[in-house]
């Protein structure tokens, strides 16, 4: 789980498509643009687009991962993305359509028992046995955009809808692999998270990170106290997405 921050946005995707077609005013869409490595139908726009927000992200500007790595379409995707939902949050220009927010839950089931890459590259937090199927982990947590405030709000709405999502499907809990900058960022903000094991640098990541678990139930406890018509709404995100002209500043409680 990284979420990526910055005041540039030569990172993010620019395409027309109809994401925004009949939504009057609204300026972001949030929802499911894949199921596996399957687009949600019709949705194959923005789907290339959160790949490529992955990949201008992770590769040209983090260096988590080689541009030579990358797709031959430029995009970003690797062997656990077959076994993961897709977020995105697109915002709407008028003219064309941004890519401003991406994540994925990377899922651990009977069909797809493999360990999550956190089990991989930190055995040390997980001594006590590995993590249960019906795992997940929150991973390519991105947030984009050139106004300060609205990309330190983009990270919420992918919190909730995978929140929701991942409660629909009986995940009490989630785990990730964060900076330590981000770490003191999401306890700041009142997420319930738990460090499992000290920061390392990790060759696949290049760079230092460290595995924590949030406690799923407790997020969404604490996410059903905003009031926002956006938060509602996003509790039905499956295939449709949710429009809204802002996106709300959260204050845990």
């Amino acid at each position: 789980m990284t979420e990526t921050l910055s005041e540039g946005i030569g990172a993010i995707p620019v395409f027309r498509g109809d994401l925004f077609d009949g939504q009057g005013e609204a300026r972001f869409a949030i929802g499911v643009v894949a199921t596996g490595e399957t687009p949600t139908r019709g949705r194959e726009l923005e789907y290339a687009a959160y790949l490529t927000l992955r990949a201008n992200v992770y590769a040209h500007e983090m260096h988590y991962i080689a541009v030579d790595g990358l797709n031959a379409d430029g995009t970003e995707s690797d062997g656990n993305d077959a076994r993961s939902i897709h977020f995105a949050v697109f915002e709407n220009t008028g003219e064309a359509v941004r890519c401003v927010g991406a994540m994925r839950l990377i899922l651990k089931s009977g069909d797809q028992p493999e360990p999550l890459p956190v089990e991989r590259h930190y055995p040390e937090a997980f001594t006590k046995g590995p993590a249960p199927l019906g795992s997940a982990e929150v991973s390519r947590l991105i947030g984009r955009h050139e106004n300060v405030r609205v990309q330190a709000s983009i990270k919420w709405p992918l919190f909730l809808s995978s929140v929701t999502w991942a409660l629909r499907h009986d995940i009490p809990d989630a785990y990730g692999v964060v900076e330590e900058s981000l770490e003191r960022r999401l306890l700041v903000d009142r997420v319930p998270l738990e460090r499992l094991a000290p920061a390392k640098f990790v060759p696949e990541f290049n760079t230092v990170k460290l595995p924590v678990q949030v406690d799923v139930a407790g997020l969404d406890a604490r996410l059903d106290n905003v009031e926002s018509h956006l938060f509602a709404a996003l509790r039905t995100v499956t295939h449709q997405f949710v429009y809204s002209g802002v996106l709300p500043r959260v204050r845990l409680t």
